[in-house]
């Protein structure tokens, strides 16, 4: 059962507790056993609007019909939609749920050449603007750093991958996203050309006011087994600030987050060698 097709937690456990008593001929009783709720009737007199669901309640619910780690944060929405106090908040919790929706319905490519030049992803976050570029030359000049032939050329080549889309001599962005592989690890000269285009460029915004730019870093002395856990981490914050920024509506400027972990003295000849 599609869960993303609701945004009522009432309507939607409505029809998974019909499938599984109707088609399954479980009983009340057996549902509540399976989410540890020890009243039955609490479950029935929840989708006849008789009584709310708390968060609790609703993790004990998605654990216990095996929701996966997305179905679970947007069913615990739909309960703080219910909940919501203002129209404010609820627009805020309704975006989110949004962009859970369109990071699942995203489709992920086994195409790799977004990964070929650092423009194309430039290029693709300009799109997510919402301003309008019909020409090539008008991403240029609003982008102050790419040439219209190399617009012209990046904008042909995602289009024919299926990255934008072009209409009426308008770029814009598919209706649902379209995600490359991560680009972790890939050693080709392509990815090693991207990084240091953008360190650089991160070199030069250096001296932008404070408020426009953020720069942090840390030097840190760890045993050689950790640097995989330390890759992970920092893998698992990309992913994080991915996941929070990748689909956000109303977006108008662009930012790129540099993350870079390296030894600070160089490798050693039996280093090179393990």
């Amino acid at each position: 059962m599609n869960i993303f097709a609701f945004e009522n937690y009432r309507e939607y456990l409505k029809e998974l507790f019909d499938y599984f008593v109707t088609t399954h001929g479980h009983s009340f009783r057996e549902l509540a056993t399976k989410c540890s709720i020890n009243s039955s009737s609490y479950l029935q007199q929840i989708v006849k609007n008789k009584r709310n669901i708390t968060l609790e309640t609703g993790r004990k619910i998605a654990l216990g019909f095996n929701l996966s780690e997305m179905e679970t944060k947007y069913f615990l929405l739909m309960i703080d939609l219910h909940d919501a106090k203002s129209s404010e908040e609820q627009d805020l919790i309704q975006e989110k749920m949004l962009r859970i929706k369109q990071l699942q319905y995203a489709t992920l490519f086994k195409d790799m050449t977004i990964y070929t030049d650092w423009c194309f992803g430039v290029i693709l976050e300009l799109l997510r603007t919402k301003k309008v570029f019909t020409k090539a030359e008008i991403i240029a000049h609003f982008s102050g750093i790419l040439t219209a032939p190399k617009v012209e050329g990046a904008l042909q080549h995602m289009a024919n991958k299926g990255y934008i889309e072009c209409k009426n001599n308008v770029y814009s962005l598919p209706s649902i996203p379209r995600f490359a592989p991560s680009g972790d690890d890939k050693i080709n000269i392509d990815l090693r050309s991207i990084h240091e285009f953008f360190l650089n460029i991160g070199k030069m915004r250096l001296f932008l006011p404070p408020k426009n730019r953020e720069y942090q870093g840390v030097t840190v002395a760890i045993p050689k087994e950790k640097i995989d856990d330390l890759k992970q981490k920092i893998r698992a914050f990309v992913g994080e600030i991915n996941e929070e920024y990748a689909t956000m509506p109303d977006v108008d400027t662009v930012f790129h987050i540099e993350v870079a972990a390296f030894p600070f003295f160089a490798p050693n000849n039996s280093d090179k060698k393990e």
